[in-house]
């Protein structure tokens, strides 16, 4: 995936990869 849209989720989409929004 690209970081960028990764950036404009709100997080949701965040915690499915494993980020800590």
């Amino acid at each position: 995936l690209r970081f960028e849209k990764i950036i404009s989720y709100s997080g949701e989409d965040l915690k499915l990869f494993g980020y800590n929004a």
